[in-house]
């Protein structure tokens, strides 16, 4: 459970997600997002909010990534497809679960949704940039980027 405090803090930590965001580029999406207001109501909100909250937060940020590989998958025709949908499910079941005791705690479902928007769009720029040709170093970056935040997500609900 200390992981997923771990990355639910991470994700709400405006300065620390321009930081993240600057090497890859998204320094300037990130930039709209806190000038939308949406970073900062990730931080407020995870200031006022418990514990369900967080998880809801973590678990609507992996239901976006897995969303975005999962569509860029069927569109390729790629077999792994099948396991990004039904990790994108239960993220997504996983959200419902835990929607109930984070409303209670103050968190709204329109949170969730930005949450889960957000994390589609971090996914699919760093796929954007994974498969640049034009510099090579930063599609390497991004596909570590890529590979740790899925797994990342992956150890919340799999074990090992």
């Amino acid at each position: 459970m200390a992981h997923l405090r771990a990355f639910a803090a991470n994700l709400v930590d405006t300065r620390r997600t321009l930081a993240v965001c600057r090497p890859f580029g998204l320094w300037a999406l990130c930039l709209s997002f806190t000038m939308l207001g949406i970073l900062p109501t990730f931080a407020a909100d995870a200031s006022r909010h418990g514990h369900a909250a967080e998880q809801m937060q973590a678990f609507a940020t992996c239901a976006g990534r897995f969303s975005a590989v999962a569509a860029r998958q069927v569109a390729q025709h790629n077999p792994d497809s099948d396991r990004a949908v039904r990790l994108e499910h239960d993220f997504d079941a996983h959200v419902e679960a835990i929607l109930p005791l984070a409303l209670e705690e103050g968190a709204t479902s329109r949170s969730a949704r930005h949450w889960r928007i957000a994390g589609w769009t971090e996914m699919a720029h760093l796929m954007r940039l994974r498969h640049s040709k034009k510099d090579r170093s930063r599609a390497d970056r991004a596909g570590r980027a890529m590979e740790r935040r899925l797994a990342t997500c992956t150890r919340m609900i799999l074990p090992g």
